[in-house]
């Protein structure tokens, strides 16, 4: 499977479909997260023309408008329209996939919407689940915040009570945990997954290929410096490498490249 998916909105991309294209013709699965603003009645039919694309995950901070707006720079009247038209039309072609589900997000601001996203889920019909992320608090990340970002960002303590104000929160994790017909690029890494083993999902099943090829061991290790190699370039080096890393966590440690990533710091709570 592949996740066709940058730092910004895939759908944008002028060769998204091609992109598409291609990896039917190679017979890949296809995933991507979308801000949900592009769903008109061109992208809903050329999307629904493939067979590949299994899973589109929608991003959703807030279901209130003017969060939303402040958040995304966008309209939730616009996105929920736009997500009502791709459910239509699949529907009335008949179509199962793709799997339509919400991606979350969670900073200080938006603590207390679980009950209000898992109702906003349950009005529009979605089947694809609910993920749920936290702020990102790695470098590669923060650098790019302005102030009003930063202050919503979780000190650890924050991270660990949030996870568990979510994940604890029945209208919630009902969806995060309900077994899914059809599992995405993000969630089948995880599928069965315990931090108590001291394993980082990524780099057990998954790998992030740039555009130019530079690979690394997931889409959180954007820094040149943490990069495994390059696509199709010395894979003995690569596997060592990514071997360095997988160690570190088994030891107890958190490599440098994985600082402040939330799945490592669910690792670390096991050390």
């Amino acid at each position: 499977n592949v996740e066709i998916q940058g730092e910004g909105e895939p759908l944008l991309h002028p060769r998204f479909f091609d992109m598409v294209a291609a990896a039917q013709r190679r017979g890949v699965r296809a995933h991507f997260i979308t801000n949900g603003s592009m769903f008109s009645e061109g992208n809903v039919e050329r999307l629904l023309s493939f067979d590949n694309v299994d899973k589109v995950y929608v991003s959703c901070e807030s279901v209130d408008p003017a969060a939303f707006q402040d958040i995304r720079g966008g309209s939730l009247d616009k996105v929920r329209a736009g997500i009502e038209r791709l459910q239509a039309r699949k529907k009335a072609l008949g179509r199962t996939r793709p799997s339509i589900g919400l991606t979350v997000t969670v900073m200080r601001r938006t603590q207390a919407e679980a009950q209000n996203v898992a109702r906003f889920y349950g009005e529009l019909g979605l089947d694809g689940g609910i993920l749920v992320q936290l702020l990102q608090k790695k470098g590669d990340y923060t650098a790019h915040y302005d102030e009003a970002m930063k202050a919503q960002v979780f000190t650890d303590e924050e991270a660990m009570m949030t996870w568990a104000m979510w994940l604890g929160d029945d209208a919630i994790s009902s969806i995060v945990f309900a077994p899914k017909a059809v599992a995405g690029f993000h969630e089948q890494p995880f599928d069965g997954w315990d931090a108590s083993t001291r394993t980082c999902p990524w780099l057990e099943r998954g790998a992030y290929v740039t555009f130019d090829g530079v690979v690394s061991g997931c889409c959180k290790m954007k820094e040149p410096r943490f990069a495994l190699g390059q696509l199709g370039a010395a894979p003995e080096k690569q596997a060592l490498l990514r071997q360095q890393l997988r160690e570190a966590f088994k030891a107890g440690q958190v490599p440098e490249a994985c600082q402040g990533c939330s799945t490592a710091d669910l690792i670390r709570s096991q050390f």
